[in-house]
């Protein structure tokens, strides 16, 4: 019986697991927060599974498209391998470092000087110096490395003169993850979004983050950098009245 022309070699067939299995298991042996990421909660290990069942698709059907094994095999490990390095390469990057500083108190502004006090007014000896409203911090809190991540510094959470409120960072150094996201959630040493604010992507060129207005501050808070791409905490800053 005459071998059928389009079976892929024996070859093809145990790279086609074997190459995906060495990557992935050389890189966890690297980095192995990256195994704990992936299984830290049922959402993230959710979202692999989904990648995976989609390469298992996409392997089938390249293998009735392309009838030449290598180049079959090659369509199949080029775009996953490229897949896998996307998803970890922040691992194997340097650690985000922000030296940040926390709001400073205003200087005194003089009643008719340029960003004065429009209401305040000149003595007899003249203009009247006026102390300009000051930030106010609320919290303070250091970080702490979550789910086998590194991280250290300082996180507060300052109400601002004109209303508004902020958290800052101070000599923050956080492990880089793919999909980093900054959220402040209620409650004492958090490592969830669940019920967080959403301040924003977290980025080394930022070093404060507004704080949506309606904000409840009165309790106990959480400065959480939350990595989406896996659903997985990275580090943490328990916050505590100032």
């Amino acid at each position: 019986m005459a071998l059928d022309a389009q079976a892929p070699p024996p070859w093809a067939q145990i790279a086609r697991f074997a190459i995906p299995a060495a990557l992935v298991g050389g890189l966890v042996a690297l980095r192995p927060e990256i195994l704990r990421g992936t299984f830290s909660s049922a959402e993230s290990v959710l979202r692999v599974a989904a990648v995976i069942v989609a390469w298992v698709v996409v392997s089938r059907l390249l293998r009735r498209a392309i009838a030449n094994p290598l180049a079959r095999t090659l369509a199949v490990a080029v775009p996953g391998t490229a897949l896998l390095w996307l998803n970890v390469a922040p691992y194997f990057q340097d650690d985000v470092r922000i030296e940040g500083s926390f709001p400073e108190a205003a200087a005194p502004t003089t009643a008719g000087a340029p960003g004065a006090d429009p209401e305040a007014a000149a003595g007899p000896g003249g203009p009247v110096t006026t102390a300009a409203p000051q930030p106010v911090q609320l919290t303070t809190g250091r970080f702490v490395g979550l789910d086998g991540h590194r991280g250290s510094g300082e996180a507060a959470v300052f109400r601002l003169p004109h209303g508004s409120a902020v958290v800052a960072f101070r000599e923050l150094s956080v492990q880089s993850v793919p999909d980093p996201v900054l959220y402040l959630v209620p409650g004492a040493n958090r490592d969830n979004r669940t019920g967080g604010v959403r301040l924003g992507r977290f980025e080394a060129s930022r070093d404060r983050y507004e704080i949506p207005a309606g904000t409840d501050l009165s309790g106990p808070l959480t400065v959480l950098i939350w990595c989406e791409r896996f659903a997985s905490p990275v580090a943490g800053a328990n916050q505590t009245r100032a």
